[in-house]
């Protein structure tokens, strides 16, 4: 999923990558205990078999890389190894750390044991950030307010929103892309989107679904009574409504 084509504006990239990480690394030290960094960096460095390779760095390069703002008509939709590449070589470089290049960060990212280590660390921050979402009582307020102005009770609000981002070629017959996913001006074949639903009242996401670009949002949404749907006009339909 990840493609070798070299940045066309390296000095751009560059730039936003440091406004970017710098937030994600905050984000790390903020909700994540030294303690449960540790030791998911101690299961990096297992698999990583690598003095070269800062674990830290290099999860903090995928992330920043994730975390870019994007947009999801697929004009500017996705990013590449170089892009990983030039954050992590940006924080190594501030350590007086060795770069890498970006064969190496590939070779690194295509190893399946990256996948499970950064899982955990997702799973991590997950279960720590929701500590500072609202408390439950909180909750029990607001959708009593929401309750008072429709006129029923309400008994959770669900929001839905779907993203995009373009993947190998090799997966359009599975997940192909709408007609204006472009990435670096070229018309792109695959595209996957992923449609997710929040629910403020157990404060977390409850449903997650992977689909192609061309995918009506609105037949992944699950409506339920007495319940409260926030959606964008993607998923206008009147027959939702009977």
């Amino acid at each position: 999923m990840l493609h070798r084509n070299f940045p066309r504006n390296k000095q751009k990239t560059q730039t936003k990558s440091q406004n970017i990480f710098g937030g994600v690394d905050e984000v790390f030290k903020k909700f994540l205990s030294p303690q449960k960094l540790t030791g998911i960096l101690r299961k990096a460095k297992a698999f990583m078999r690598s003095r070269k390779c800062d674990p830290f760095s290099l999860m903090t390069a995928v992330a920043s890389a994730v975390a870019t703002p994007q947009h999801s008509d697929g004009q500017r939709n996705g990013f590449d190894v170089n892009t990983i590449h030039l954050i992590y070589n940006d924080l190594v470089s501030a350590s007086g750390k060795p770069k890498l290049t970006a064969e190496a960060i590939n070779f690194h990212l295509s190893k399946p044991e990256f996948t499970e280590v950064y899982k955990l660390l997702v799973e991590a921050l997950f279960k720590s950030a929701k500590a500072f979402s609202p408390r439950e009582q909180e909750v029990k307020d607001a959708l009593s307010s929401v309750s008072k102005v429709v006129g029923t009770k309400i008994e959770d609000v669900l929001m839905h929103d779907g993203c995009y981002k373009t993947v190998s070629p090799k997966l359009a017959e599975v997940y192909k892309a709408s007609r204006t996913a472009k990435q670096g001006g070229v018309t792109c074949a695959a595209q996957l989107g992923i449609q997710a639903t929040y629910s403020l009242k157990n404060r977390s996401f409850v449903h997650c679904d992977l689909s192609s670009g061309t995918a009506n949002e609105s037949s992944f949404v699950q409506f339920k009574t007495n319940h409260l749907h926030l959606a964008d006009a993607g998923y206008a339909g009147y027959y939702n409504f009977y």
